[in-house]
């Protein structure tokens, strides 16, 4: 079956959205996973990725040299292209950020942008981090001008313009559980998916012929 991809606003709650789509359908999810999975194509250590992990090239780079990565941006990339063209093949997965959807053609992936209004996402930021209001602010805004840039730079996209998805939901109107139900209504209508025995789908990211160890971890970006 096809791929699920979400792009989210920081801080909208996607991640944690794509991981409910995924239990309802039974699918594997990747979010953390994928960084995971990048490096072991790449065959590094996942810590020397996360400074590059969907940051711009300027920023990414500046991040690794600072962590002395032994890897670069283009090596990232290359991972990430690598990978997702491997879920595309196997399907049956949601993927969380870096612009898959992007990456691959329109029978591929339903494409999906998980969006809020900004003062309730600093407002659940601040209050899940125990930020003060002006620092939640500021690292929503910092986190999205650098997501934007970084889909820019690789897929010549704007990751604002709603056109470049099949479904955008806000958790700003609806419960994360509602807005979970809505894409898989969505993605059932358009590709006639059954919820198939999880038996059937492959393997997991922990068993997956890339992987490697990794603690598995909700994020709630």
């Amino acid at each position: 079956m096809p791929l699920i991809t979400f792009q989210r606003q920081h801080g909208s709650r996607g991640a944690v959205v794509a991981r409910l789509v995924a239990d309802r359908l039974g699918y594997t999810c990747w979010d953390r996973e994928l960084v995971a999975a990048i490096a072991a194509h790449l065959q590094v250590d996942a810590t020397e990725l996360s400074p590059l992990d969907e940051h711009r090239r300027e920023t990414g780079e500046a991040l690794a040299a600072t962590a002395a990565s032994r890897v670069g941006h283009a090596d990232y990339i290359r991972g990430l292209q690598a990978v997702a063209q491997t879920l595309a093949r196997r399907g049956s997965a949601v993927v969380v950020g870096r612009g898959v959807g992007f990456l691959l053609g329109a029978d591929d992936c339903l494409r999906v942008r998980v969006v809020s209004p900004l003062e309730q996402r600093v407002a659940s930021l601040a209050a899940r981090s125990q930020l003060s209001v002006e620092t939640a602010r500021a690292t929503i805004e910092y986190v999205e001008r650098d997501r934007q840039a970084f889909v820019r730079e690789q897929h010549g996209c704007d990751v604002e313009d709603p056109t470049s998805y099949d479904l955008v939901v806000s958790t700003g109107t609806m419960a994360v559980e509602t807005a979970a139900d809505v894409i898989v209504a969505a993605y059932q209508a358009r590709f006639g998916a059954r919820r198939w025995p999880r038996a059937t789908l492959g393997p997991s990211p922990s068993n997956a012929p890339w992987s490697r160890p990794q603690p598995r971890t909700m994020t709630n970006r």
